[in-house]
């Protein structure tokens, strides 16, 4: 989202029609704030300086933990993530990773699911889990819960 005026702008992303989204609930994340904005059926809104931008994601909410930021670029997953599944209460990842440089997934965990010790709580229902790949490639990331 763009502001190109020189003063402070206000504006509602309608998920359907900005964004051509179906109908249905949508988990939102601001990447350039890094916060969760929400659940959004509809639309949000965003607050915005003068000349400022803001990038987010919008990933349809399911009723199992999922992804809803990476740290890695602004494409939020799709550059790094090769495959995603979740089954016998792991979520399992598979992506592509910088040597060194730490990798911070952002996730929804829907309520009933309780997160291992390894996942930091940043409010209800969003964990983050950050890994480092001294080796960087492929790197499978395993998120499991009780």
């Amino acid at each position: 989202v763009f502001n190109t005026e020189e003063s402070k702008a206000q504006c509602t992303v309608d998920l359907s029609k900005d964004l051509d989204l179906d109908s249905g609930k949508y988990l939102v994340f601001n990447y350039t704030d890094n916060t969760f904005v929400g659940i959004c059926e509809d639309s949000f809104d965003v607050k915005l300086k003068a000349a400022e931008s803001k990038i987010f994601a919008v990933r349809k909410l399911t009723d199992i933990p999922q992804i809803v930021s990476t740290s890695r670029h602004i494409s939020q997953g799709a550059l790094e993530i090769e495959d995603v599944y979740y089954g016998d209460n792991t979520l399992s990842i598979s992506a592509e990773l910088i040597s060194n440089v730490p990798y911070t997934i952002t996730l929804y965990v829907p309520d009933g699911f309780k997160p291992e010790k390894d996942m930091v709580k940043v409010k209800k229902n969003i964990y983050t889990k950050t890994v480092t790949s001294a080796d960087g490639g492929k790197t499978h990331i395993k998120c499991q819960f009780n």
